[in-house]
């Protein structure tokens, strides 16, 4: 379900190297998910949203429940997408 579905959706580990991402993310980013898996998320998630993102992670491994936030990313080109 999760693969297919039209959100993004992304998995990672406590030092934010990236495990999973879906078809969604590859085509929102524009990068495949070869070349995201291992890679850490700060990397592509646009400088101002750093800290809600970071913040929300955490909150994801402490309470180890569901959270969901939005944030800028960016893609390939070097554009910033949604």
């Amino acid at each position: 379900m999760v693969t297919h579905s039209p959100d993004v959706f992304g998995c990672v580990d406590r030092e934010g190297k990236i495990l999973y991402v879906n078809q969604a993310c590859e085509d929102m980013t524009g990068y495949s998910s070869a070349e995201l898996t291992g890679r850490n998320y700060l990397d592509f998630v646009h400088a101002e949203d750093h800290a809600l993102t970071l913040s929300a992670v955490e909150e994801a491994f402490e309470s180890r429940r569901k959270v969901s936030f939005e944030n800028r990313f960016y893609h390939r080109d070097g554009q910033v997408v949604y």
